[in-house]
């Protein structure tokens, strides 16, 4: 039902884990979903069916953004001077005496598709410079529960670790 309030047109799944990906997608009452070429038993909910070929994951997923119209495509990113400021947040803190909580979900399937946690420990800290009363909630099993320590250790108790914590299936 709180999925549904947000009420998106379109779900362009870039990464995500099985199964709860296109769970969440297809509970959020989304018209189309676009997934990366999967074996997922969930396939039949998607919009379209990637076929699955050796291409690298940056290029499957690019091959999502063609398919909602991207033509002006490459894999060069750069970036500038991150702006917290230029942020907006779709929904009002909640809990935590209204502090602004951001989730970020460190792991992957693959240790290849993660992004690096020291990247994760730089935009913490560009965020905490902007937003000093957040806090992050990092999310993932109990494999990536060392991942989540390295922010743990580095930022105390603006980031709660909740890696294990809980079962998707409850």
């Amino acid at each position: 039902k709180y999925l549904r309030h947000f009420a998106p047109d379109v779900v362009l799944i870039l990464h995500g884990n099985y199964p709860q990906d296109i769970q969440l997608a297809y509970l959020s009452g989304a018209q189309f979903i676009l997934k990366h070429p999967t074996n997922s038993k969930l396939k039949y909910l998607l919009s379209y069916q990637f076929k699955q070929d050796s291409k690298h994951a940056i290029d499957t997923r690019l091959d999502l953004v063609r398919k909602i119209g991207g033509n002006n495509i490459t894999t060069t990113m750069t970036t500038g001077q991150l702006n917290c400021n230029d942020f907006t947040f779709p929904i009002e803190p909640i809990g935590l005496d209204n502090k602004l909580i951001i989730g970020l979900q460190l792991g992957a399937s693959d240790v290849f598709k993660m992004w690096p946690v020291e990247n994760f420990i730089i935009l913490v800290s560009m965020i905490l410079k902007k937003h000093d009363e957040a806090i992050f909630l990092v999310t993932g099993n109990k494999k990536e529960k060392y991942l989540a320590q390295k922010l743990v250790d580095k930022f105390s108790t603006k980031v709660l670790d909740f890696c294990g914590a809980y079962d998707i299936d409850k």
